[in-house]
């Protein structure tokens, strides 16, 4: 890249303008690794101009890498890089579990991409956390009712890997109405591994539910931690 003086964000907002597409990228990269004291004014300044500017997968990443991404910035910075391709290897697979460890909230516009490859991968860097995280399990969760099997099925085995007894509501809900074979097996899996006191006790609660849904829920996946 070009070697670009460290600029202040002042020094960037009065250059910018003028720069060059290259000189842009590497200003753009420098803010992206800015101090704490100047977070605030980078993660204005950036947005501002990607509202301003036609929108740069260099400024995507450097707002993903700040916490602050804009709206469809993650999905654009995907299409860009080359999709599922780009986040299982290299320095997508980096930039994700990054966030993931972070601030995994960010990736749940990942979960919704219309590209079942790019579901199943933020399922699977969501299952590798090395410690359980709830939002991450609210997202694993909500990919258990995707409306593709094969996402499904890798939310239910990252929801294995994390062993959260929090998680047994929500397999023992999709369990219920699960019609595919081989997702089922993996969301009967899952429970059966899941804390086994832990999730008798989850189960149970869901099993004094009003809805009559819950109840039968909590009684199949009971019957399959009791089998």
């Amino acid at each position: 890249s070009l070697q670009v003086k460290a600029l202040s964000v002042a020094e960037a907002q009065a250059c910018f303008p003028l720069s060059t597409a290259a000189v842009r990228r590497e200003v753009v990269e420098q803010l992206g690794r800015a101090d704490p004291a100047e977070r605030a004014d980078v993660i204005a300044f950036l947005s501002e101009r990607q509202h301003l500017d036609s929108p740069s997968r260099e400024i995507d990443e450097a707002l993903i890498r700040l916490d602050a991404p804009v709206q469809g910035g993650f999905t654009r910075l995907v299409q860009a890089r080359g999709g599922s391709a780009w986040l299982a290897v290299g320095d997508g697979a980096q930039l994700v579990g990054d966030v993931a460890r972070r601030s995994p909230l960010q990736l749940r516009e990942l979960l919704q991409h219309p590209d079942t490859e790019v579901r199943t991968t933020i399922c699977q860097i969501l299952g590798n956390l090395e410690r359980s995280d709830a939002n991450a399990l609210r997202l694993l969760s909500a990919a258990l009712q995707d409306q593709d099997a094969t996402v499904r099925r890798r939310a239910a085995g990252a929801l294995r890997s994390q062993r959260d007894a929090r998680a047994a509501w929500a397999l023992a809900r999709q369990l219920f109405r699960e019609e595919e074979g081989q997702t089922a097996d993996a969301m009967r899996d899952t429970i059966r591994r899941l804390p086994e006191r832990d999730t008798v006790r989850y189960l149970t609660k869901l099993s004094r539910q009003k809805k009559t849904a819950d109840r039968q829920a909590a009684a199949l996946a009971l019957g399959v931690v009791e089998a």
